[in-house]
């Protein structure tokens, strides 16, 4: 079972997200038999399928999920712990691609006030929450503040883990992004989300 969940979690990082999430939805009966429902290796394999269901854009799904594993996980955990933090954070997402970006700014701070009491701030949970921050603050149209986390993130990040790692291609993708639709913006080009959610899909 163990090694059937690292699997699950290998073709998630490579996107494989349909064979990723029927493997951990799969797993869920036996684990739930064999674990129980308040197990951290059940609520991993929780949290990796309401992740799975965010990246693969269902995300009133994923909040379902993700705010029940919530809160099992801080029946278990202390609210700062990175379990704790991972799942807050990835809610916080959702609600911004939701478009609930005042519920999602006040989730993220939260975490990311919480995530500092234990971790430092070079973590790469916390370097993800200001990504997902500064993604929200684009929506808010905080600008300023949203730029200067993705810079920060990217100093960091290129300072600890390099210019191959995941955290600062975002950062940098992130900050592109922004540029492109301001120029755009300058330009008279539609830059509404459904635009964007459509130029998304044809990446995709």
């Amino acid at each position: 079972l163990i090694g059937k969940i690292y699997i699950g979690e290998c073709l998630k990082r490579m996107k494989v997200f349909d064979e990723a999430l029927q493997i951990f939805e799969s797993s869920k009966p036996i684990m739930t038999e064999v674990l129980g429902d308040h197990d951290d290796g059940y609520l991993r394999n929780d949290f990796h399928i309401g992740h799975v269901l965010s990246m693969k854009g269902r995300f009133e799904d994923a909040l379902k999920i993700l705010e029940s594993t919530q809160t099992k996980q801080i029946e278990i955990f202390d609210k700062s712990h990175p379990e704790v933090l991972q799942t807050t954070n990835v809610i916080g997402r959702c609600l911004a691609e939701k478009r609930l970006f005042d519920k999602a700014h006040d989730t993220l701070l939260q975490t990311l006030e919480d995530g500092l009491q234990e971790l430092d701030k070079g973590h790469p949970i916390i370097l993800s929450i200001r990504i997902n921050l500064a993604h929200c603050m684009f929506g808010m149209k905080k600008i300023e503040e949203a730029m200067d986390h993705l810079t920060e993130v990217e100093e960091i990040s290129l300072q600890r883990f390099g210019d191959y790692h995941s955290i600062y291609r975002e950062a940098v993708e992130m900050k592109e992004q922004h540029e492109q639709k301001r120029k755009q913006k300058e330009e008279g080009v539609d830059v509404s989300p459904v635009t964007e959610r459509m130029q998304s899909a044809k990446l995709e």
